[in-house]
């Protein structure tokens, strides 16, 4: 099965499995498939947005059709939320998507990674033209902070229990 499976149509959780029991058939060496439907724009540009995105990463993805994979009535397929990736479209709001009442989950997958080489960027930029390090400590995370994001607590104290 594929890695992922992205619906232009999201279901409920019990319907993704389905459709993913269902997809197993699929390119073995995809990592991403498209569900679709037919006659959707919007299954379209997802299409037209993986092609763009495989190609720039040599990546594989696969495409399955509901109808072939044996779904439900094609009256489910209007009642089923939208799943969006508004990296494209940075000026559509939180608001604009609510008020759509077709969207049932948003993915702001890469906002985090990218606010953090920005912020690298600048305080090695800083550090530089400083000369070094001590006008940057009070704009950073702490050691300990970092420590606690990678659960160095918990790795305590399970050395604590085994390594006597």
């Amino acid at each position: 099965m594929a890695a992922g499976v992205v619906g232009c149509r999201a279901a409920d959780p019990r319907r993704v499995r389905t459709l993913a029991a269902m997809s197993e058939s699929s390119s073995a060496a995809a990592r991403l498939e498209l569900v679709t439907i037919p006659d959707c724009r919007l299954c379209d540009r997802a299409r037209e947005a993986l092609t763009r995105l495989a190609e720039q990463r040599g990546q594989v993805w696969a495409e399955r059709d509901l109808t072939e994979l044996g779904a439900p009535d094609p009256m489910w397929w209007e009642q089923v939320p939208l799943v969006l990736v508004p990296t494209s479209y940075p000026q559509l709001s939180f608001a604009e998507v609510a008020a759509l009442d077709k969207v049932g989950l948003v993915i702001c997958g890469n906002h985090a990674i990218r606010a953090a080489v920005a912020a690298m960027r600048d305080t090695f930029a800083r550090i530089l033209a400083e000369g070094g390090i001590a006008g940057v400590e009070g704009r950073i995370a702490s050691v300990q902070a970092v420590f606690a994001l990678q659960g160095d607590d918990r790795m305590r104290e399970i050395e604590q229990r085994f390594l006597r």
